[in-house]
């Protein structure tokens, strides 16, 4: 729990924990309220994550905790980019209520952040006293967190099965077991670059395997060429004999079974 005052009132703001229900998601880049600043509404600036509300007014403010914080995108009413919504339509229908209304949208309101992907602009009053996170605090924050990679995970065992669709529904079961079981799987992790890594989660032993080495179709053959020229000082091979040995490893090593893979860089007639 935090307490602000904004300058132009003594009146304290309180900012509760925020709630840690499903309805609420927790703040991004390992951000904290203790981040957090208090504002008024037409004191938000660009980047800027809202985290929370105040009432505004005099007396208590309750805070009202946004469920999904977002970075404000700061518009007035008027310039406000959106084609239309249902927070803009019941602002145009307040407006429309009474001609001395019309003079007051802009002075009243702001629009924190436009309507997108189905959710409506946030139209608030512009003095509402608000919690944000200044946008150089969130972009810190999320420069300083290690990136997202791309892992693949995979889990196998043995089954005696008397088919592969049996096998399958004896590996779903086993996959539901650890659930409650006591004793989790070991896993095979596997990073972009190739390298894996064997994770036992029962008793946290890891063991990495490195990526087997992969060939080109030119070092292949210049590898190959090289061994054949090199016998050929002891055995007179011919060229047309040596020229077919290079042929039949390139043969083999297209064999996607074979124990000794290359990447092809190119694409080359048979």
């Amino acid at each position: 729990m935090s307490c602000f005052t904004l300058p132009d009132t003594p009146e304290p703001l309180t900012l509760t924990d925020r709630p840690s229900g499903e309805d609420f998601s927790p703040l991004p880049h390992g951000l904290t309220l203790g981040d957090a600043v208090a504002v008024r509404a037409f004191q938000v600036q660009p980047g800027d994550l809202v985290v929370a509300m105040f009432s505004d007014g005099t007396g208590l403010h309750p805070t009202e905790h946004v469920p999904g914080p977002y970075p404000a995108d700061p518009h007035t009413v008027s310039d406000c980019p959106c084609n239309g919504c249902e927070e803009c339509d019941d602002l145009d229908s307040w407006t429309s209520a009474g001609h001395g209304r019309v003079a007051d949208t802009g002075w009243r309101f702001a629009c924190l952040a436009p309507a997108e992907d189905d959710e409506p602009c946030v139209i608030v009053l512009r003095n509402r006293p608000m919690a944000v996170i200044p946008a150089a605090v969130v972009a810190a924050a999320e420069a300083a967190e290690p990136p997202e990679r791309m892992y693949g995970v995979t889990w196998s065992v043995d089954f005696d099965a008397s088919s592969p669709e049996e096998a399958a529904r004896l590996a779903h079961e086993q996959l539901k077991s650890y659930a409650t079981d006591s004793l989790p799987p070991v896993l095979e992790v596997r990073g972009q670059g190739g390298r894996t890594t064997v994770i036992d989660l029962s008793n946290g032993e890891q063991t990495t395997i490195e990526p087997s080495p992969t060939y080109t179709r030119d070092q292949v053959r210049q590898a190959a060429s090289a061994a054949l020229a090199r016998l050929h000082e002891f055995v007179d091979l011919g060229d047309e004999l040596q020229s077919l040995g290079v042929g039949a490893l390139l043969s083999l090593l297209d064999d996607p079974h074979s124990s000794y893979p290359y990447t092809g860089d190119e694409e080359e007639g048979r």
